[in-house]
């Protein structure tokens, strides 16, 4: 957040994953801040910052811990982000800010090299949930082309990738945030960091970078054609800034790199050789354009990293006799749905299909399995058939299996694929895709097969005779408002389970009776036009 504005598969080794929110890294380079425009170049960063809106930023050529307060309490919100110390030893030109109820800062290390520091810093994640921590290393390596040069960066590089040989947990999950001035991809300071996929360039486009317009759409210097307040002129000629990661961050497991987030903020690809507020400008508004013009000659460069939350939930589709094919008239399909705990602990998930259709929607629920109870080490399937309508367009289709939380909280998926040899006349409805065979209703298989009549049944619980729990499963034709009590054999109500509208589909409840006496119990089912009754026994 800025002062004065506001930032208005499961996994093959072990777990399933889910994805918490995004965290957005920034790489700035902010031209000798604060020089003696310092001052007047607050506004603008505040305008491109508030766009980019990361939550870790790191910059280059920051000159001294004052300008590094007057950048912090100009530009940011001093009440969201906080900053690293003022490393006083070797050449240092660095900051990091973080916002404070994300991370906090846990330590700063300092790799000296003939020119400038290496600084790399460890943060420890505080939001919601225990997490690896983090490295972030920046650098501004030896400016300007010619072997000499090249030769500095090289020896620059070596000696950050020498202290990462000696202390290599460091490498678990970093992140190389800089100015490192490279100007094609086989400069040697350039590959030393890919020897041995040390690093790995997320945007992978290897060529001469230098004044090659192939290349215009990743270049970050610089904004300006004309020279004021010191820096680059040229306009947007160089890919100077990087952000590179270790292979951790795309290993599919804890933090992971957000796929396409790899984003030089402002350059459209229009603007070779052109100033960047040189309108119009499509990837940003021309005020902040400007700003970018204005503030500094790099362009700030980001990438977003998630975390991949370990579940231990996995669900698995297999289908019968495959490949599938549905005549035009329709059909059905026989498959089984399984889910496995490989936790310790018991989880309450909801399981639920969707189809896949040619156009690439998805439809569903079909199935939708709420509040199912898996047992550490249990492992249900179920057996279960399903209807293809005659109006289904003929093409390919994937039948889709979740667990997680419906709907949005996917914790792992499987899929099969399809597909319908034609179509006939008439329209598709959710209430034609119906399914029956072996119910959800406990940790073993129980053969039940459900034939919806009206706009629902409801099933035999399971177990039953039970003790304490049982799960009451219902399904429904259609979608409809749901109301699911239970009541004593004397009609007074024990329980409310589900009062609201669900989607068509199987759907299941438990129901505990850990605080009830042994007896007859009722269980009662009414829709928007119908209504069930289901006696339950508790036998303690």
């Amino acid at each position: 957040m800025l002062k004065k504005t506001t930032y208005s598969l499961m996994i093959i080794a072990l777990f399933a994953i889910s994805i918490s929110a995004q965290i957005r890294i920034c790489s700035y380079n902010v031209l000798n801040f604060p020089g003696s425009t310092g001052t007047e170049r607050i506004a603008h960063f505040q305008t491109v910052l508030d766009q980019v809106q990361p939550d870790l930023l790191v910059c280059q050529e920051m000159l001294s811990d004052a300008g590094s307060q007057q950048f912090f309490e100009g530009v940011l919100d001093t009440s969201v982000f906080d900053r690293a110390d003022w490393v006083n030893y070797g050449t240092s030109e660095y900051m990091l800010y973080y916002k404070q109820d994300l991370f906090d800062l846990v330590d700063i290390y300092t790799v000296l090299t003939d020119l400038r520091n290496w600084e790399i810093y460890e943060l420890e994640y505080i939001g919601s949930g225990s997490r690896p921590n983090l490295f972030i290393a920046t650098n501004h390596l030896k400016a300007s082309q010619g072997s000499t040069n090249e030769n500095r960066r090289l020896l620059e590089c070596e000696s950050f990738i020498d202290w990462l040989n000696l202390n290599p947990l460091v490498g678990n999950n970093l992140i190389l945030a800089g100015d490192l001035n490279f100007y094609y991809s086989d400069e040697p300071g350039y590959q030393a960091l890919l020897t041995d996929s040390l690093f790995i360039d997320p945007i992978d486009t290897p060529g001469s970078w230098h004044d090659n317009a192939a290349f215009a759409s990743i270049h970050t210097q610089s904004t300006r054609v004309t020279s004021f307040g010191g820096g680059a002129t040229g306009g947007l000629d160089d890919r100077f800034d990087f952000v590179l990661t270790t292979p951790q961050l795309m290993d599919g497991s804890d933090w992971e790199y957000v796929d396409g987030s790899y984003t030089p903020y402002g350059n459209d690809g229009q603007h070779f050789n052109q100033a960047i507020n040189d309108p119009p400008n499509l990837a940003v508004p021309q005020n902040v354009a400007d700003a970018l013009h204005l503030a500094t000659d790099h362009l700030p460069v980001y990438m977003d990293i998630d975390y991949l939350e370990s579940t231990p939930i996995q669900v698995t589709l297999t289908p019968f006799n495959p490949p599938i094919q549905i005549p035009a008239g329709g059909g059905s399909f026989d498959f089984n749905i399984a889910a496995n705990n490989i936790g310790t602990s018991t989880e309450i998930v909801d399981i639920w299909t969707m189809v896949t259709l040619p156009n690439g929607t998805e439809y569903g629920p079909i199935i939708n399995v709420t509040d199912f109870c898996l047992a550490p080490g249990a492992n249900p399937d179920r057996d279960r058939s399903q209807a293809v309508p005659s109006g289904a367009p003929a093409g390919s289709y994937t039948y889709d299996g979740y667990v997680g939380i419906y709907p949005n909280d996917i914790w792992d998926e499987d899929h099969f694929d399809f597909e319908k040899l034609g179509s006939m006349d008439g329209n598709m409805a959710l209430n034609e895709w119906t399914t029956w065979g072996e119910v959800f209703s406990g940790s073993t298989t129980h053969n039940n097969k459900a034939t919806l009549s009206g706009d629902f049944e409801l099933h035999g619980a399971y177990p039953n005779p039970f003790n304490p729990k049982t799960v009451l499963s219902f399904e429904l034709r259609v979608s409809s408002l749901v109301d699911l009590k239970v009541y004593d054999i004397s009609g007074r109500l024990v329980t409310e389970l589900v009062n609201g509208w669900r989607d068509a589909g199987m759907h299941e409840v438990m129901f505990d009776g850990s605080d009830l006496v042994s007896g007859i119990y009722l269980a009662w089912l009414k829709t928007s036009s119908s209504c069930a009754t289901q006696k339950i026994v508790l036998l303690k």
